[in-house]
């Protein structure tokens, strides 16, 4: 959860944009799906995948380089703390909650379970795009 954070505060910090590819029209149909991808591609070092599941603005470009740094270097510090134990056993969304008069935001628990039998459980908030997406909300 401490990795999840302190991505979360940089990326608001940096205010950047970056790689405004969709994170997967499958992937980005449900708060739960997109949440669940979003943790899969974080935890496994796929720093640009973790990217395209974020709602960035996208114009600054000198903040996107930036971001993009400290993204990859925080999913691979993640990266190696998921190789610690063992790698990814199951990710699942076990709690979500709608908010806003307009259902377009939402909070996503997910829930990580490693392939040493440790759990943990994050929440993640998502927002709904002007295309209809979910993406991961800073």
């Amino acid at each position: 959860m401490q990795f999840l954070r302190h991505f979360l505060c940089c990326l608001m910090i940096s205010g950047a944009a970056l790689f405004m590819t969709a994170c997967g029209d499958e992937a980005a149909a449900t708060p739960e799906a997109a949440a669940t991808d979003f943790m899969q591609k974080f935890l496994t070092g796929d720093s640009e995948g973790a990217i395209a599941c974020i709602d960035l603005p996208a114009d600054d470009a000198d903040a996107a380089q930036m971001a993009a740094g400290k993204i990859g270097a925080m999913s691979q510090a993640a990266k190696k703390d998921t190789e610690k134990r063992g790698g990814i056993d199951s990710i699942e969304a076990v709690e979500t909650k709608m908010q806003g008069n307009d259902q377009t935001m939402a909070v996503v628990k997910v829930k990580v379970t490693f392939k040493n039998d440790k759990v943990k459980v994050d929440a993640v908030k998502l927002v709904k795009d002007a295309e209809g997406s979910w993406k991961v909300s800073l």
